[in-house]
């Protein structure tokens, strides 16, 4: 099976970037006024920071980050002792 150039998190982030160059470039109506729609902020903010840290400690386990490959071990620390996957919560 080949690898996928980009994994489904990346595209994600990639797509919200795609989307915010393309508000900027040609702004359409807004449905929320500042400061209300700065509070989407921190939550994007959160859901990078997290799904950063789920990525350093898989490779820092030495662990494959591809979701239908076998993983060579169980990552019980960090993020991974609230939630089964963080890097679905993050995104």
């Amino acid at each position: 099976m080949s690898k996928p150039p980009l994994s489904p998190p990346a595209l994600f982030f990639a797509s919200i970037l795609v989307m915010e160059g393309t508000h900027f470039l040609f702004p359409g109506p807004r449905l929320l006024s500042p400061p209300i729609n700065l509070f989407g902020i921190p939550l994007v903010l959160g859901g990078i920071w997290l799904h950063s840290r789920a990525t350093h400690l898989f490779r820092a386990h030495q662990t494959t980050l591809a979701t239908l490959a076998s993983p060579r071990k169980l990552i019980t620390t960090g993020p991974f002792r609230i939630t089964r996957n963080p890097m679905y919560l993050a995104g």
